[in-house]
């Protein structure tokens, strides 16, 4: 059996990272909306 700290280290590393790029998707789609840019002129195409 681990410990607390092996478990609720990677847990909250993962969680962390999880709410980052839920964020970071949300708030990307909602400037979208508001620029109306194309997708293929975009610098999001190259990244």
């Amino acid at each position: 059996m681990g410990s607390f700290k092996g478990h609720a280290l990677p847990g909250s590393f993962f969680f962390a990272m999880g709410f980052w790029w839920t964020m970071k998707n949300i708030l990307k789609s909602v400037y979208k909306r508001q620029t109306r840019t194309c997708y293929l002129n975009s610098k999001t195409l190259l990244r």
